[in-house]
């Protein structure tokens, strides 16, 4: 049978229209919006108090579909030092290759460590967004003191999970020329939880003078098996910077100890006894 040439052009323009169709359908199917920061942590470092430094994170949608910002706005744990200025709001909704922007100014006023954040929740399947910026104010007396731990890392034995170890003693000791008052002490860490602080003589606003030292307790409590980090960081508006001491351990699944055995049965008692070998 014989088909007239503009009757074949014809329908393989229609079936190639109705291939892009069924193709397009397909990308917006797939399509998505999705969230980026040119920068997720500002570390402004030690800045003079008095004076200010400032950056500045772009968040764009960098998918192929809108989505909408439902929350940013200033972490209600930021510190006073930090200012934050925004065009990223909350109710905006970003097009592809959109973007806005969020300017923080750090400033600080007092010396010492200090952090904050911005929160970007929006509807990407990353909802939570945070971007986070961490500072030190520092004066005159910076670097007028060093802290010297002892012993220079706390390093605990295996311990079962769920359970306490014994107490490790940490002495914090000023190596002067300076004296050191204490204004901060934090245990942080992936594992932070699994491990306990009490400051007895080591407390925040106390002073130690240079050749002196403050003592405190440590204690490993792990909540999961394996290998478990932590610090413990020290702040003073004497110190150059932070002091920082590693904390570790390692936490077992049992915390009963084993020993091997030899059964024996006395046939003439009927009764049967257990020795450790030697």
């Amino acid at each position: 049978m014989h088909i007239p040439l503009e009757k074949v052009w014809r329908r393989l323009y229609h079936l190639g229209l109705a291939l892009l169709l069924a193709a397009g359908a397909v990308t917006d199917a797939a399509a998505a919006g999705r969230i980026c920061t040119s920068a997720d942590t500002f570390m402004f470092g030690n800045q003079p108090v008095g004076s200010s430094t400032t950056e500045v994170a772009t968040v764009s949608n960098c998918g192929d579909a809108p989505w909408s910002l439902t929350d940013a706005s200033v972490h209600p744990a930021t510190g006073p030092a930090f200012h934050v200025s925004a065009t990223c709001a909350t109710g905006m909704t970003l097009a592809p290759g959109d973007s806005c922007t969020v300017t923080v100014r750090f400033a600080p006023t007092t010396p010492g460590q200090t952090s904050g954040g911005f929160w970007l929740h929006n509807t990407t399947t990353t909802p939570d967004q945070l971007i986070t910026f961490y500072g030190r104010g520092i004066d005159a007396d910076s670097g007028s003191a060093a802290l010297e731990f002892i012993p220079a890392s706390a390093n605990f034995a295996d311990q079962a999970v769920g359970t306490q170890s014994t107490p490790m003693d940490i002495e914090l000791h000023n190596l002067g020329p300076a004296a050191l008052t204490l204004s901060a002490i934090v245990i942080n860490g992936p594992e932070v939880y699994d491990f306990l602080g009490f400051n007895n003589a080591c407390q925040v606003g106390s002073t130690i003078a240079a050749g002196d030292s403050c003592h405190m307790v440590l204690y490993f409590r792990p909540q999961a098996a394996g290998p478990r980090l932590a610090n413990l960081v020290i702040d003073s508006p004497q110190l150059a910077s932070l002091a920082i001491m590693q904390i570790s351990g390692s936490a077992t699944t049992s915390g009963v100890a084993t020993i091997d055995v030899i059964e024996f049965y006395n046939a003439a008692l009927d009764h049967y006894f257990m020795l450790a070998p030697d």
